[in-house]
């Protein structure tokens, strides 16, 4: 590769800028703008790309770019939905970016339209130099990695295979090999409403409830016997509570989430059909639900691609680094769905996600997509 990676870094930015400026803040906007607007940065370059709804307004995003030659296939993965906002606690809009200090502020910069953003510049960079690589990239942006993965459930029924993927969640631009995961439950307790005056031993939900909270805080404390050496102990917690219907009736109904932290052999049901035997061992009566459910991941972190990126990374003036992701995402879609190894790794820190102020330094964005450059041509 002749190129000395002079591009203009403040392309990326503004490239970033725009995206944040097309909000995707489910339930308040969908992410068919943003997806329209990478679409027409992709077309206008020459990649086809192609759209596809997971559900009404929400459409992931597909593009190939092909090297010159026969090679491995190479995904790169980002969502393109972001939380909500409190604009009122914001020092700035959340939805019209600014840069100070080298850093981009806006809602989704660290999580995760600059790892999109790089991935996209990456392809862009790649297309103008003559795609000077083996094998071909995949761009594939879904939707719907903070509600209930509905994009990812959509790309499952693509007939797309490849050799290694990349999800540009926010890292630092540490390669991240795996991570627990999570999966959700309602739990229940019924009682009988009656007027508190003049119950005297009310069957209370609440009461019941606080017997259940009880329990699981012992619950929790036994689960940290179980432990991966890799990806550290399970894990689970309280935290959502609702109950009763005013304050002079004996509540009939009390409601809890818990979230819980898998382990690489844990499923979603597994772990409901722990917690029932768990409460009914204590002779609690309860109603559990699993809501929700993304299993663990983890690659070997001598894949000959996690070697090859780590090399990338250091070619480009980083120091290689690798441990584990400390929240959820979706790289199990791939690992445990597909078949496809994938490792975590993107620019920002997963200590500004979802917060006031969100900010990624554009430092790490350009060194991201670089990285990804040299990753993409071996050299």
């Amino acid at each position: 590769m002749h190129t000395e990676y002079a591009f203009d870094p403040s392309c990326l930015a503004d490239t970033l800028m725009e995206m944040i400026r097309h909000r995707s803040d489910f339930p308040n906007a969908t992410e068919e703008a943003c997806c329209r607007y990478v679409s027409d940065i992709l077309t206008k370059e020459g990649i086809h790309s192609r759209m596809v709804e997971a559900a009404n307004g929400r459409p992931n995003i597909y593009a190939t770019l092909n090297g010159t030659e026969d090679g491995p296939t190479l995904l790169f993965n980002g969502h393109l939905d972001v939380v909500p906002a409190d604009e009122a606690s914001w020092t700035h809009s959340p939805f019209e970016p600014v840069i100070e200090n080298g850093r981009i502020f806006g809602r989704g910069a660290a999580d995760m339209k600059a790892g999109v953003a790089s991935c996209i510049h990456a392809a862009l960079f790649l297309k103008r130099s003559g795609t000077p690589f083996k094998g071909r990239v995949v761009l594939f942006f879904n939707v719907d990695e903070e509600g209930t993965n509905l994009g990812m459930k959509q790309f499952l029924s693509e007939q797309i295979e490849a050799d290694f993927a990349i999800v540009a969640e926010p890292t630092e631009n540490a390669i991240h090999l795996g991570h627990r995961g999570n999966a959700r439950y309602l739990i229940r307790t019924r009682g009988t409403p009656e007027h508190i005056a003049w119950a005297t031993e009310p069957d209370n939900a609440i009461e019941k409830m606080a017997d259940l909270v009880a329990a699981l805080r012992a619950y929790r404390q036994s689960l940290l016997e179980k432990r991966h050496d890799f990806l550290g102990t399970a894990n689970a917690g309280v935290t959502l509570i609702n109950g009763g219907e005013a304050g002079n009736i004996v509540p009939g109904c009390c409601q809890i989430t818990v979230d819980r932290r898998l382990l690489l052999d844990e499923t979603p049901k597994d772990i409901e059909r722990e917690i029932r035997a768990y409460v009914q061992e204590r002779e609690i009566e309860c109603e559990v639900e699993n809501i929700s459910g993304v299993d663990a991941s983890l690659i070997p972190g001598d894949h000959p691609m996690v070697q090859r990126l780590r090399e990338a990374i250091a070619a480009t003036g980083g120091t290689p680094r690798t441990g584990r992701f400390p929240a959820t995402c979706e790289a199990p879609y791939f690992t445990r769905k597909k078949g496809i190894p994938a490792a975590i790794f993107g620019p920002g820190s997963i200590a500004q996600a979802h917060v006031n102020d969100e900010f990624v330094h554009l430092d790490e964005v350009v060194a991201h997509c670089q990285a990804l450059i040299r990753f993409v041509t071996g050299q």
